[in-house]
C-alpha cells in the first residue's frame, strides 16, 4: 500500500470541507475507492451484529480486525500505521463518513486533532497491541467481558518514555481477559473505593508505566511473561490470583 498522508493544516481544511458537505471525495483513486467499499461493508456488518444501533466496544474490536486483516494483506508496514498524516488522510478522505457514524457531532477529535483519538488509528493500534499470534486468538481475548472502550484508551495511552513494549501489553491483555468477570467486579470495587475511575487494569498499566523506568521486561528473570505476571502479583491482596495466568 502506498503512503499518502494529510499535515495537520491539510486535515484542518478537509474537515471543513467534510463538514460544508457531509460527502467523501470520490475522486481518490481506485484503491481508496475500493478500501472505502470494503471498510463500509465491514462497518455495515459490524454495527448491526448484535441488533442493537451501537455495541461500540464490540464495533471498534471487529472493526480493528478486519482493519488490520485488511491492511495486513495490502501489505502496511509499521512505519505507516506510525504515520498520523496517513491515518489523517484515511479518516478525511477515505471514510469520514464512517467516523462520523462511529463518533456523531464530532468536531475533528476523531479524524485528526488528536492521534491516540484517531479512531482507525486507534483500533488498529488496539489489535496490534493485543495481538496473540492469530486473529481467532486475539478476538476470543478481545471478546472478553472484562474489557470495554475504556480499555482502548489505556491501553493505547500508556506508551512510557522508553517507548512500548508489545510483548509486555499482549501479555496483559491475555491475562487481564482470563479473570473471571465477577471477580474482576469485585477486585475493582476494593481497589477502586470511592474514586469508581480506579481498576485493576489501569493500575496494572499505571504500574507498567512506572516500573519499566528501572526493568527492562526481557531482562527480568523468567523474561517478558514473569514480568507481567509480577506486575499482577503487586494486586494478590484485592484478590488477584496466580491461577488465572496462562500455563
Amino acid at each position: 500500500m502506498r503512503t499518502v498522508e494529510l499535515t495537520q493544516d491539510q486535515a484542518e481544511v478537509a474537515m471543513k470541507e467534510w463538514n460544508n458537505s457531509h460527502t467523501a471525495p470520490a475522486d481518490i483513486g481506485r484503491e481508496w475507492l475500493d478500501m472505502r467499499a470494503e471498510l463500509t461493508a465491514f462497518y455495515n456488518t459490524y454495527s448491526k451484529a448484535r441488533g442493537l444501533e451501537f455495541d461500540r466496544y464490540y464495533l471498534d474490536v471487529h472493526m480493528g480486525l478486519a482493519l488490520s486483516e485488511y491492511l495486513r494483506q495490502r501489505d502496511f508496514t509499521l512505519r505507516q500505521a506510525a504515520d498520523d498524516g496517513m491515518w489523517r488522510f484515511l479518516s478525511l478522505r477515505v471514510v469520514p463518513d464512517l467516523v462520523a457514524r462511529r463518533w456523531p457531532r464530532d468536531t475533528g477529535e476523531h479524524y485528526y486533532k488528536r492521534p491516540t483519538r484517531n479512531w482507525l488509528r486507534s483500533i488498529w493500534w488496539y489489535v496490534y497491541l493485543s495481538w496473540q499470534g492469530d486473529a481467532d486468538s486475539t478476538e476470543k481475548v478481545l471478546g472478553s467481558p472484562n474489557f470495554s472502550t475504556d480499555t482502548i484508551l489505556n491501553l493505547e495511552e500508556r506508551t512510557g518514555r522508553k517507548g512500548t513494549y508489545v510483548g509486555v501489553y499482549r501479555q496483559i491483555m491475555s491475562i487481564y481477559s482470563r479473570i473471571p468477570a465477577d471477580r474482576l467486579k469485585d477486585i475493582n470495587a476494593r481497589l477502586g473505593g470511592a474514586d469508581s475511575h480506579t481498576t485493576l487494569f489501569r493500575a496494572v498499566m499505571k504500574l507498567n508505566t512506572a516500573r519499566c523506568l528501572a526493568v527492562e521486561p526481557s531482562l527480568y528473570p523468567g523474561g517478558t511473561k514473569e514480568y507481567v505476571k509480577s506486575l499482577f502479583d503487586e494486586f494478590r491482596k484485592y484478590g488477584m490470583q496466580a491461577e488465572w495466568y496462562p500455563k
